[in-house]
């Protein structure tokens, strides 16, 4: 642990309360793709995440933040 997250009583970490919140869209109606640009097996695939490409996902990540 770094010097700044400890207190001056014998090098002891800092107590710290934390919070994490995750929003994550279980039923996307976004769909990707993965696509072979090649018919070389060692060739990289090309792959489109696609995130929010239906307006409807960007709604739903939206009303969940809020």
């Amino acid at each position: 642990m770094d010097d700044e997250n400890r207190e001056d009583d014998g090098g002891q970490p800092a107590r710290a309360e934390n919070l994490q919140l995750l929003a994550n869209p279980v039923l996307p109606h976004s769909r990707g793709e993965i696509v072979l640009d090649s018919a070389d097996p060692a060739a990289q695939p090309i792959i489109r995440m696609n995130y929010y490409d239906d307006p409807h996902d960007m709604k739903v990540m939206v009303a969940a933040i809020r």
